[in-house]
């Protein structure tokens, strides 16, 4: 049903455009655009459009949330690329692990959802199937869940997040990444600007890329970035020998041996 209901739609675009002198070979359409014409086959295409939601019982109330939310989504990456000016430092701050209290979150969630003990102990290892006690292919099951769930909207701030962005935005630019998979996942890039903008946590872009360490020295270089702020040992390792700078907030997971150019901090206000 979907496929046809696509293939009508397009169909139905292209009876819009016969209404119009849109050919650029061709001359005036003689008589004008009949306006009468133009809207039948507008309304042609909203019906289609709206059979769409219909067929696979979107709500009144999910098509306006929906709406609303990717309509933040498209603001913040307008916004953004007016907010950076090719010249002047920045600073790079990942989210989950430095502003977002993940993996711990995730890993209260998944204990609850599986109706296991809460785990208080901080494991020495970023494997979460471990800390859990689960298989990779029951993982891959609960990420899936944790990321359709829209609970992303509620993690805990890691303590000190909300104040370290404002001191950081008066000296600086301010860039977030995060290697979420928002491709896969689509409403993650709202779900996570609705989580940043609740707990006010303030920026002037958003990165996310699979290899977002990497994305952050293509788009500015590595001389643009005064510092960058990490969790995880190996990227602040790998940007530290590139030439950045980079605070690794201390955590059980991330102990070992780390670049010269890799500070690590007890706490977020230490930064200052």
């Amino acid at each position: 049903m979907t496929k046809d209901l696509v293939l009508g739609l397009h169909s139905e675009l292209d009876e819009v455009l016969d209404e119009l002198n849109w050919k650029g070979h061709r001359g005036p359409q003689r008589g004008g655009i009949i306006r009468a014409n133009l809207l039948e086959e507008c309304v042609d295409v909203l019906k289609f459009s709206l059979s769409l939601f219909t067929t696979w019982g979107f709500s009144a109330d999910e098509i306006a949330d929906e709406f609303e939310r990717k309509s933040a989504v498209v603001e913040q990456r307008y916004r953004q690329e007016l907010r950076l000016p090719e010249d002047g430092l920045i600073v790079g701050v990942d989210i989950d692990g430095v502003l977002a209290d993940y993996p711990r979150a995730f890993v209260d969630w998944a204990a609850d959802y599986m109706g296991l003990l809460p785990i208080d102990e901080e494991p020495d290892t970023l494997d979460m199937g471990e800390w859990l006690g689960v298989d990779g292919e029951t993982l891959i099951m609960l990420k899936h869940e944790w990321r359709e769930s829209g609970l992303k909207r509620y993690m805990p701030v890691c303590t000190g997040a909300t104040e370290l962005l404002v001191r950081l935005v008066r000296k600086h630019k301010v860039v977030l990444l995060s290697a979420r998979p928002y491709k896969e996942h689509k409403r993650i890039f709202a779900d996570t600007m609705e989580w940043l903008d609740t707990n006010g946590l303030l920026h002037d872009a958003v990165l996310f890329d699979e290899n977002k360490n990497e994305r952050l020295l293509r788009e500015y270089g590595a001389d643009r970035i005064a510092f960058f702020i990490e969790d995880n040992r190996e990227q602040a390792n790998r940007m530290a020998s590139c030439g950045v700078s980079v605070y690794l907030l201390d955590r059980p997971y991330n102990q070992g041996d780390t670049h010269e150019g890799v500070t690590r901090v007890d706490r977020l206000e230490s930064i200052r």
